[in-house]
């Protein structure tokens, strides 16, 4: 049996743990804030919590610490209605112009 100290407790940096808070975590080196934690959604249906999350992944991207787009693949259409203006007629933007506010295709 191998005794757990401090030291091995330390992950690499290219080691991939289960959770990506603990990576986050691990990687700037501070402690999550789980008390001021809060829900951001909730649906007690299975498939509408799917695509809620994937949409909840898309929508705040730049300050997720997802690794994937969540457990359903809501097809890339959608995101030009998750990120279309709300003003109506696109706010005197043309098509190529609201193209341009979508997030970047993963290859």
């Amino acid at each position: 049996m191998k005794a757990y100290t401090r030291s091995t407790s330390k992950s690499p940096a290219t080691e991939q743990n289960k959770s990506a808070v603990t990576d986050h975590a691990i990687s700037l080196n501070h402690v999550i804030g789980w008390v001021r934690a809060n829900v951001i959604d909730r649906k007690s249906n299975r498939m509408d919590r799917w695509i809620r999350e994937v949409i909840h992944i898309r929508k705040e991207q730049d300050k997720s610490m997802n690794r994937d787009e969540g457990f359903y693949q809501l097809p890339r259409i959608y995101d030009y209605l998750l990120f279309a203006t709300a003003t109506p007629g696109g706010g005197g933007q043309s098509f190529r112009q609201r193209q341009q506010l979508l997030p970047k295709r993963q290859q």
